[in-house]
């Protein structure tokens, strides 16, 4: 008897395990997308990005050389994927009766473009990269890293745009506020301050565009 339960009880448990993939929270949905980008949901398998996708939470999403995607989230917030980009939906929590909750995306390679919804109006939306934590409010920006922006590691640099709104960039080097559309913050590694605010051209806008 006491085999049978434990049988039982491995059998519903792998169950489970098998479908928790399907049953991860859905954050968003892809609404554009150009070959090729992949998706992992977490526990699931690679795939390719499709529109109208769900996008989950903790899911990874990776654009080729070639692809790029747009996601809008539950509150109305939007993250245009560049080519050869690798980041992480890591955290997202919304409720839409009081409009409060909380995003992180963590970006390790590439770039994105974030255009704000209602966490964003609240100051909830943190982008992570490897050289820096940058706060988000009421804003749209530009964020890239790589190994192309100057940098004192392999891990290469960060580089924020400001295209709107009061962003704020910290690591362990210090903290440093860009309040002005236009203005651009290149910072090298973790342990290093950001640099100053820097205005770039119009054509330099277009191009991260």
């Amino acid at each position: 008897m006491v085999g049978k339960f434990k049988s039982i009880i491995l059998t519903l448990a792998t169950v489970l395990a098998v479908a928790a993939p399907a049953m991860a929270q859905q954050v968003g949905t892809a609404t554009a997308v150009n070959p090729a980008t992949e998706s992992t949901p977490p526990g699931g398998s690679t795939t390719m990005l499709t529109v109208g996708a769900r996008v989950v939470h903790k899911e990874r999403i990776h654009s080729s050389p070639t692809g790029s995607v747009q996601l809008l989230f539950l509150d109305r917030s939007t993250l245009n994927i560049a080519p050869n980009t690798s980041l992480v939906i890591d955290e997202f929590v919304y409720d839409p009766a009081s409009n409060s909750g909380h995003m992180l995306t963590k970006l390790t390679q590439g770039t994105l473009q974030y255009i704000g919804g209602q966490l964003s109006h609240q100051g909830a939306v943190t982008i992570e990269t490897p050289a820096a934590v940058i706060g988000i409010r009421g804003a749209t920006l530009n964020v890239s890293h790589g190994d192309n922006i100057a940098s004192g590691n392999a891990g290469g640099g960060t580089q924020v745009l400001s295209q709107y709104g009061q962003i704020t960039i910290t690591n362990a080097g210090g903290t440093i506020t860009i309040t002005r559309p236009g203005f651009m913050v290149t910072i090298t590694n973790w342990n290093t301050p950001p640099g100053q605010p820097v205005q770039v051209t119009a054509a330099q806008i277009a191009q991260y565009i």
